[in-house]
């Protein structure tokens, strides 16, 4: 996927921050060995063992010093980009192609062939729903699709703490928790720490708690502090939440509603 992505990022001609310096999953708990162990089995089983490589404990901290880091796995073929600047820059190429945008209309039903809004309908001879955790509500898709909360925080610039923990390759980080904490730096020295365990949308329900939840940033800092006790006196400067959609097994999927077209 890798070979395919990144060429499509640099030909949008602007920046995206994108950063190819690989992903870390960690284990912080003896519970979560196997998940890195089934990792391993996975990519040597599809005959890509590098593309899994498993690290000690000494392998780790010599990547990102953290008392609570037992074991990890390196996913080498991964990256990081700004998610922000990345749909910016293909609206804009979109744009540029002569594609028509229909933002902010709210739609009502989703046929083959036909989307429909409050006031108008786009016909097409293919119509893909992809809206994440919107979809999740949406009755052909309904029981394969949770919606889960999830909000980061930004830290003040800290790039001497980085050095001290010597987390300066710019590798991506995950836990691996069912609600897992994600985190990773910025070019200029601040740390970004997400927590997964935001409120849950039954029936594919999403609400002010999804951006608006004081509990669920407190969460992500609290993750912050303990994952990175060397940051302990970071200042946080910043954040902000959204609804996320999770599948059942956590893999994509693909499928056609019934009556196909869609």
């Amino acid at each position: 996927a890798g070979e395919r992505i990144r060429p499509a990022v640099r030909a949008l001609g602007e920046d995206v921050w994108l950063r190819e310096s690989g992903m870390l999953m960690v284990a912080t708990i003896a519970e979560h060995d196997r998940v890195l162990d089934r990792a391993v089995a996975a990519a040597a089983g599809a005959g890509r063992p590098e593309q899994a490589v498993a690290l000690t404990r000494d392998e780790v901290r010599a990547r990102c010093a953290s008392p609570r880091f037992r074991r990890g796995v390196l996913f080498p073929d991964t990256g990081t980009v700004h998610p922000g600047r990345l749909v910016r820059a293909l609206r804009r190429t979109a744009l540029a192609r002569g594609v028509v945008l229909h933002e902010g209309s709210r739609v009502v039903s989703v046929e083959r062939g036909r989307v429909a809004t409050a006031t108008g309908a786009v016909r097409a001879g293919s119509v893909v729903v992809a809206t994440n955790a919107w979809m999740a509500g949406w009755r052909p898709v309904r029981g394969a699709l949770a919606v889960f909360g999830s909000y980061v925080v930004l830290t003040e610039p800290v790039p001497e703490l980085l050095e001290e923990i010597g987390w300066t390759g710019g590798e991506a980080i995950v836990d691996a928790r069912m609600f897992l904490h994600y985190f990773r730096t910025t070019n200029d020295g601040r740390v970004l720490m997400g927590s997964g365990s935001g409120p849950i949308g039954r029936g594919g329900r999403i609400d002010r708690r999804f951006t608006h939840d004081e509990a669920s940033a407190g969460r992500a800092e609290l993750g912050l502090r303990r994952l990175l006790p060397a940051l302990a006196q970071a200042r946080v400067e910043a954040s902000w939440g959204g609804p996320i959609d999770v599948s059942s097994d956590h893999l994509p999927f693909v499928g056609t509603a019934p009556g196909g077209g869609v």
